[in-house]
């Protein structure tokens, strides 16, 4: 019995048979504890085979409890299935949650920035539990104390780790205590990392918390966004005014005084997995006019003292004006429109920030120039996101008389 896309089978015996439970995702809410207790295969799923799409993750739990997910508080032993669009199977005795599964919750996780697997017995046996790096918040002690886990963890892996991140484990639930501060990425490859014994480094059965420390650049470098506005649609704001001339035998003069606030509004947005912390700022430019230039160049900066901030909007007010007189001939009507040509941008980009950092992570080059007297270590990192906006390109005035 294969699972179709979004689909997850619970079979009853290890070998993928007996009875079975069909979860469909599309009939589930996301971050929400569904409970299947009190049916026929509650704390009787033996093997499980899901087909889920790239990045959704089902985490299955032993108690039917509703903690403020993606926290594990009271919901005992849990097995998370990992999406990336084909068939995958499991057996779940031999993961240590056979027969004891009855409720589960799914969600949308950023891969990207990697994540842990806490295992109760060394050499990654037994259950375990799982941290995607994405869904907590960095710099601030977490506490495992409610979970299975705790004061039981005698190994863990890490998984394509952001090389910007170090893990920290507490045997205390505030964060103090006994430590071990050194779960990096060393892998350039992002492969499977870990520890098989943590009595290795004096964390056996001990850990309470974690805590996720981002490495923040000491100094940084982003290349500026250039982006041709031509690819993108040219939409117009017309200001209009007509009128007529009758009963004379002489021309007439009309004299447009236009003044016309318009705002340039735009937003940018930065993937959080490369974001290493801080507030997102940047600054646009169209040329040395105002109007006028075929590209636009967006300047992106980081305030890495204020709290994380991945979107940045503005809201540009452009001052419109045009005087002109035109003649009117006797007995024609007339009418003057003053057009602003304005590009509507949706897009996605990518740049490239050079940081230099303090301590050598991996990827990076030790450079002693940057800032004399002083040891850097310096890296170029990716930076994608998107822009959107409405950015004003030139004025136009039309005036036509026309016989009455």
């Amino acid at each position: 019995m294969q699972p179709q896309l979004n689909q997850i089978i619970l079979f009853e015996h290890g070998s993928y048979n007996g009875q079975t439970r069909v979860i469909d995702l599309n009939n589930f809410t996301p971050n929400a504890v569904h409970s299947f207790s009190g049916t026929s295969m509650q704390d009787k799923a033996s093997s499980v085979r899901w087909c889920l799409p790239p990045g959704r993750v089902v985490t299955f739990c032993e108690h039917v409890k509703s903690p403020r997910l993606p926290d594990l508080s009271g919901l005992g032993r849990t097995i998370d299935l990992i999406g990336d669009g084909t068939v995958r199977e499991w057996n779940l005795t031999s993961r240590g949650v056979g027969d004891c599964l009855s409720a589960f919750f799914w969600r949308n996780v950023d891969l990207e920035r990697g994540y842990l697997i806490f295992y109760r017995d060394s050499q990654y046996s037994d259950y375990r539990q799982t941290v995607f790096l994405s869904e907590w918040a960095p710099n601030q002690a977490h506490s495992v104390s409610s979970w299975a886990i705790q004061d039981r963890m005698s190994s863990v892996q890490w998984v394509k780790l952001d090389p910007r991140v170090i893990v920290e484990l507490y045997d205390t639930s505030s964060g103090g205590g006994s430590s071990y501060r050194n779960i990096v990425r060393r892998d350039p490859n992002g492969g499977v990392e870990g520890i098989s014994s943590l009595s290795s480094v004096g964390m056996q059965d001990k850990v309470s918390s974690f805590k996720i420390v981002e490495k923040l650049p000491v100094v940084e470098e982003i290349q500026a966004i250039e982006i041709d506005r031509r690819q993108f649609p040219r939409k117009s704001v017309t200001i209009e005014s007509k009128g007529s001339v009758t009963g004379t035998q002489n021309a007439s003069i009309y004299t447009a005084n236009v003044t016309k606030s318009w705002t340039e509004s735009s937003t940018v947005t930065v993937e959080q997995s490369h974001s290493t912390g801080g507030t997102l700022s940047y600054q646009y430019s169209t040329g040395g006019t105002a109007f006028a230039k075929n590209t636009i160049s967006v300047s992106l900066r980081y305030d890495y003292t204020h709290t994380r901030s991945d979107s940045s909007s503005k809201s540009e007010v452009i001052q419109i004006s045009h005087q002109e007189s035109y003649p009117i001939p006797p007995n024609h009507a007339w009418k003057f429109q003053l057009i602003l040509r304005y590009d509507q941008i949706d897009t996605e980009f990518t740049t490239h920030a050079t940081r230099w950092y303090d301590i050598p992570l991996l990827g990076t080059t030790e450079d002693t120039t940057k800032i004399p007297g002083r040891t850097l270590y310096r890296r170029v990192e990716a930076v994608k996101g998107v822009l959107k906006g409405n950015f004003a390109f030139k004025t136009e005035s039309v005036f036509d008389a026309t016989p009455l």
